[in-house]
Order: structure tokens, then C-alpha cells, then sequence
């Protein structure tokens, strides 16, 4: 008796340890179903629903900030030497260059290319810069210390408008911002002035420089650039037919950078 319940023990421990776990392999062989057979990958919120699973988290769409647009999309920036020659508009003959000596008053004047001022400037290299200041490099002396930008100078109250022979002039002024109005100073070669220095637009595809002013009511001009031998000066006006009206002796004027 004791031998046959031994003997039967021994058969079952030999039977469960030979037959193979069938819960664990019914459990896997369900998740597979489940999955693979039923419902193929669960990467739909519909087939996760189906299954009793939450759905997928929300994907997060990249929106390029403007740091990496302006990476993309602004040209890269030079610094440029030369001298500004000045030309008539009329017939785009050669008339002189910026000169590197002021007269009297503190005004910038035209004269030949030995006396001309030596300038830089940054700019991008492709496409028009607008609101520059050009530094002129032979403004080396300790009255120039503050006022080494070639900028506009105005008197105090005046201003550009349509309809007015009105005009401000070239001379030294300090370093100004990109569209600000014009800053009364004691840093102007031309004293008793407002001045504006950031008043420089550059082509590089042609080396022309144009000129614009901000009134005080923070409107940017359009100007047309004069040479006034009877000044003398270079001067900045919005309407050129009354500025030339008023004054026979001066005509329209370009300026590009040349070497």
C-alpha cells in the first residue's frame, strides 16, 4: 500500500515536471493574438480604444522660432572701405569726392581724390542696408574724438517737409540709431543742430549710397541729395524742385563708395 502511493506521487511530480506551463505559453500566445492577429500594431488611437488602451500622447508639431528663420533668410554682413565719389545726377559725370577736410562751419565739402575721406561702413553683401552709419577714418583728431560719422545736421525746430526748400547738411555728428528722429548734441561738428547719422541705404550690386530722415513725428523720408557750391555743402532736401527754385547755384547729386 505504502509502495502503490509512492508510486503515484512520483507520477504526478514526473508528469507536471515533462508537460509544458500552459498558462505562461495561453498568456503570451493571447498577448500575440491580440496584437499581431486581431488587431495588427496598436499605433492607431482606434485600435488602442479597440484593445482597452489609452490613446497615443499628442504629438508635438517643430514650429521654427525666428532666431532659425532669420539664420535662413538674412544675408551675411561685410565691412566696406573706400571713399565716397560724388557724381551729378543730370548727366553721371564725375564731380569730386567727400572730402577728409571740413570748411569752416564743420561741413563735409567735394574735392579731388587726394583729399578724399577714408570711410567703412557694414552692410550686407547682398541686397540693399538700410539705416547705416559710415564712419569717416580720418576724423582722427581729438575734436573729432565724438563725431566721426558722416551724418545729416539740421537747426533746432526745422523741419524736412514737401513744399519747403528746407535742408539739412552733411557734417560730423555722433553715432545716432537706425530710425530715431533727429538728437540735439554738442557732438556735431555743426553746432546748434539736431543730427541724425543712421541715415545710409548701400547697394553693393552698385555701390550707390542713398540717404532717407526721420521728422519728429518718427516719419522716414525719402531725401534727394544737393551739392551748394554757394554754401558750401552737401545737403539733404525732400522736395528738390524748391530746394533747386530757391537755390540756382546748386544741383542733384548721387554718391557711391569707391575705391
Amino acid at each position: 500500500m505504502l509502495f502503490s502511493l509512492s508510486f503515484l506521487v512520483l507520477s504526478i511530480s514526473t508528469l507536471a515536471t515533462a508537460l509544458p506551463n500552459l498558462g505562461e505559453r495561453s498568456l503570451h500566445r493571447s498577448s500575440v493574438t491580440l496584437e499581431d492577429r486581431t488587431l495588427g500594431p496598436l499605433n492607431t488611437n482606434a485600435k488602442r480604444l479597440a484593445a482597452g488602451l489609452p490613446p497615443l500622447p499628442a504629438a508635438r508639431a517643430w514650429t521654427p522660432t525666428g532666431t532659425d528663420g532669420a539664420k535662413r533668410s538674412t544675408p551675411s554682413s561685410a565691412t566696406y572701405t573706400g571713399a565716397i565719389k560724388v557724381v551729378r545726377a543730370e548727366d553721371n559725370g564725375d564731380f569730386g569726392y567727400i572730402s577728409k577736410t571740413l570748411d569752416a562751419s564743420g561741413r563735409y565739402i567735394v574735392d579731388i581724390k587726394d583729399n578724399a575721406a577714408s570711410v567703412s561702413f557694414l552692410a550686407y553683401q547682398s541686397g540693399s542696408s538700410a539705416t547705416i552709419s559710415i564712419t569717416d577714418l580720418t576724423a582722427t583728431s581729438d575734436e573729432r574724438k565724438f563725431t566721426t560719422n558722416i551724418g545729416a545736421a539740421i537747426p533746432h525746430g526745422i523741419e524736412l517737409a514737401t513744399d519747403s526748400s528746407n535742408a539739412a547738411v552733411l557734417g560730423g555728428t555722433m553715432l545716432t540709431l537706425g530710425g530715431a528722429i533727429a538728437q540735439g548734441t554738442t557732438f556735431t561738428t555743426i553746432l546748434g543742430s539736431d543730427v541724425q547719422s543712421a541715415i545710409w541705404s548701400f547697394d553693393p550690386a552698385s555701390n550707390k549710397l542713398t540717404a532717407s530722415w526721420v521728422n519728429s513725428n518718427s516719419e522716414t523720408l525719402a531725401v534727394t541729395l544737393f551739392w551748394n557750391p554757394t554754401a558750401p555743402a552737401v545737403v539733404l532736401t525732400v522736395d528738390a524742385n524748391k530746394y533747386a527754385q530757391e537755390n540756382p547755384t546748386a544741383f542733384p547729386i548721387t554718391l557711391a563708395l569707391t575705391s
